[in-house]
């Protein structure tokens, strides 16, 4: 990759580009570049930062919450679960066991994930919306009011379309950041029909009947297919009423953990997260634990909020523009090595 110092030796070359330098380029159809349209819908892929997490929630309006990164599982032990709201664990999606109908409380707010990469802001959403001595702010106030009585399809069709959630959760990404999401959206519909195509030639036009999931790429997919994608996803870890309850958007129904009126919720997220936790080591697949939490004060905000500006930084258009230079020059192979 181009480094900081390739650079600052390319003295021969400006930034912004001059008109003329552009005009060629664009006249050129092979420096021609998608563009992402204004309007776009999607949802971009969000780091498992606590700061960007922290950042989302206060540019949402949530002013007494922020987020903490868990590195071992005794520091959470060690704290209040009065203090902590909720828990979410990053790890690799695996088709999970069929959920056992349970009796879902009527004010248990759950949403499904509707569309491909907002498992962060649903499973935010799933923790805040359970706690009601939280004050979310008017606009997810207003939110969680006019949801709690729709299905948990409805919720998540209604938070896919809220632009306000959306915005900010959008407001991490680069145009390349959503260029690679509609590029990879656009490959696995492809895939997906040519999986359609080879059965219909192998069964003669019968398809067999497959268990099947719905995994928030606007497509149903069978389980097997989403394992070979071994996608990182986000869940869930929330008390209600007495329960610990796993809010995996992906899932048709929340999972009832354990009650846990007499001991810490935390206890219980514990012991499951300890099981997830080792089948992932014995794999070699990577996760990660977050914490809600109460906040404590405010000394950390100026800071947080210069780090997320230089994090929203877009230097996707300054390292593209290098890159067509150095092309051009002929030394883009001996830049890469």
């Amino acid at each position: 990759m181009l480094s900081s110092d390739t650079i600052a030796q390319s003295s021969d070359l400006s930034w912004p580009p001059s008109t003329d330098s552009a005009n060629k380029r664009s006249q050129s159809p092979e420096s021609s570049q998608p563009e992402v349209p204004d309007n776009w819908r999607g949802w971009a892929e969000l780091e498992n930062d606590p700061a960007i997490f922290s950042t989302l929630l206060r540019e949402w309006g949530v002013p007494g919450v922020e987020v903490q990164e868990i590195i071992e599982l005794d520091d959470l032990l060690t704290r209040s679960s009065d203090d902590v709201y909720g828990l979410i664990l990053l790890a690799r999606w695996v088709a999970p066991e069929e959920n056992a109908d349970v009796d879902v409380p009527a004010d248990l707010w759950f949403a499904n994930q509707v569309s491909s990469y907002s498992c962060a802001s649903v499973a935010i959403m799933n923790i805040i919306n359970n706690r009601r001595d939280l004050n979310l702010g008017s606009s997810l106030n207003e939110f969680r009011q006019k949801t709690k009585d729709m299905t948990p399809k409805d919720r998540g069709t209604a938070l896919d379309s809220f632009d306000f959630v959306r915005n900010a959760h959008n407001s991490f990404a680069t145009e390349i950041d959503k260029l690679n999401v509609e590029h990879l959206l656009k490959d696995e519909v492809a895939k997906w029909e040519r999986k359609v195509k080879a059965e219909n030639k192998t069964n003669n036009g019968h398809r067999h009947k497959r268990r099947r999931v719905t995994f928030g790429k606007k497509k149903t997919i069978t389980a097997d297919d989403y394992e070979e994608e071994n996608g990182f996803h986000f869940v869930a870890y929330a008390p209600c009423r007495g329960t610990l309850w796993k809010m995996d958007g992906l899932e048709v129904l929340p999972r009832k953990l354990k009650e846990a009126e007499n001991e810490s919720w935390l206890w219980v997220a514990a012991a499951d997260l300890q099981n997830q936790m080792q089948v992932a080591q014995a794999s070699g697949f990577e996760f990660s634990l977050m914490s809600l939490v109460k906040k404590q004060d405010n000394l950390g905000d100026l800071s947080e909020i210069e780090n997320m500006r230089r994090t929203r930084e877009d230097w996707g258009p300054f390292i593209a523009h290098m890159v067509n230079l150095h092309a051009e020059k002929g030394d883009i192979k001996e830049l890469m090595k």
